[in-house]
């Protein structure tokens, strides 16, 4: 009788985590919508892109979409991270320990950052 009971019991508890274990379509599609949320790229920061100095040819600023840029000019490369706040830019260059927080508008093609007047490439 008692060996009955151990294999009723073990039984019982292999359904139980069996039971556990299953996944509804419910679920899966719940996950994949979260999961997707959680990848989903930020939108592009209207800085995005390539833009030449008007007063300064052959120097660039690149932002690029994942919140990262270089500023390149004649024999110089500064790379940098950003943070789009709208109507101002918060840009750390690597190796400079304080971020600067620079004013930005953008006409057409135009961006003005800083006072500096640059033209999308």
């Amino acid at each position: 009788m008692t060996r009955i009971l151990i294999v009723v019991l073990a039984l019982a508890m292999m359904i139980s985590l069996v039971a556990c274990g299953e996944k509804s379509a419910a679920d899966d599609e719940k996950k994949e919508e979260t999961v997707a949320a959680a990848t989903q790229a930020a939108p592009a920061s209207a800085l995005t892109g390539k833009w030449e100095s008007k007063e300064a040819p052959g120097t660039f600023y690149e932002f690029k979409d994942d919140g990262t840029g270089v500023l390149t000019g004649e024999g110089y490369s500064m790379d940098f991270t950003y943070e789009d706040k709208g109507d101002s830019v918060d840009i750390s260059y690597t190796g400079v320990t304080e971020a600067q927080n620079e004013a930005y508008t953008i006409d057409g093609d135009t961006l003005t950052l800083a006072g500096i007047q640059y033209t999308k490439q």
